[in-house]
């Protein structure tokens, strides 16, 4: 699966109830977000079967963003079960993605 771009009114219905789900938080204006966005919408599309990523412009979802603590863009946001259980807030190299991904989906 790929990304899915969610407002506030859709994202709970995106938000997995029993696995995990992956915010990304983001704005067109922001230079990392920009670089961060496709090595997110590739470990969305090589771990579909793991979790849900969600994009989330923060002009469009200033509620979630508010909901979720976020206070600067790019943010990581993994939920199990809806519940917080790893956030990020800054730029991320490819492998420190990966490894906050791995680190999320270990039960």
């Amino acid at each position: 699966m790929s990304i899915i771009e969610v407002t506030d009114k859709t994202v709970d219905q995106y938000i997995s109830r029993e696995g995990l789900t992956l915010l990304f938080f983001s704005s067109p204006d922001c230079t990392p977000c920009q670089y961060l966005k496709p090595m997110v919408r590739e470990a969305a599309a090589e771990s579909a079967d793991l979790f849900n990523t969600l994009y989330c412009d923060v002009y469009q979802t200033p509620q979630t963003a508010r909901r979720w603590i976020v206070r600067a863009v790019p943010t990581l946001v993994m939920l199990r079960g809806g519940e917080l259980i790893s956030q990020h807030a800054g730029m991320l190299a490819k492998k420190q993605l990966n490894e906050f991904i791995l680190e999320a989906t270990r039960p």
